[in-house]
């Protein structure tokens, strides 16, 4: 991210081959005023990301996509530091969730009717962001102690 770059409104980012967890995201996400972009590539996933790098993103693990989503995990920590990645995953993959969290995935699970902290997660995360207006270093500036 350029050392000026403007932050945009931060959103719920999905990346999903099928369309089994946008319903469950929305219903999870419905009280609360988040932006939901659903994409179906990993290069339209990365496109928003440069849109808005502090996003939360959704990762979508179906059979035989491990390798693809550990890949994912991986250009997301490197690339987008303050992204926040979530895997969600078909109920066959359930004993892949330890192996997600330890490639950087913040929360894992394989159910979409158990999406209700996902709803809180997002909703902290976007809280702790600053205004949409401020700059990098201006928001780092204003969490300093000496800040006034």
């Amino acid at each position: 991210m350029p050392a000026n770059d403007t932050m945009t409104c931060a959103r719920l980012i999905l990346w999903e081959r099928t369309t089994c967890w946008a319903g469950a995201l929305r219903r999870a996400t419905s009280d609360q005023p988040i932006r939901l972009v659903e994409t179906r590539t990993w290069t339209e996933c990365l496109g928003y990301l440069g849109e808005a790098s502090r996003s939360v993103v959704a990762l979508e693990l179906a059979p035989q996509g491990a390798e693809k989503v550990l890949a994912a995990l991986e250009e997301l920590d490197r690339r987008f530091p303050l992204a926040v990645p979530l895997v969600l995953a078909d109920r066959s993959m359930k004993a892949h969730g330890p192996l997600m969290r330890e490639a950087g995935a913040l929360h894992f699970t394989s159910s979409p009717r158990r999406l209700d902290f996902v709803g809180q997660l997002v909703r902290r995360h976007l809280d702790r962001m600053p205004d949409q207006t401020d700059n990098l270093r201006d928001a780092v500036w204003a969490r300093m102690p000496w800040a006034g």
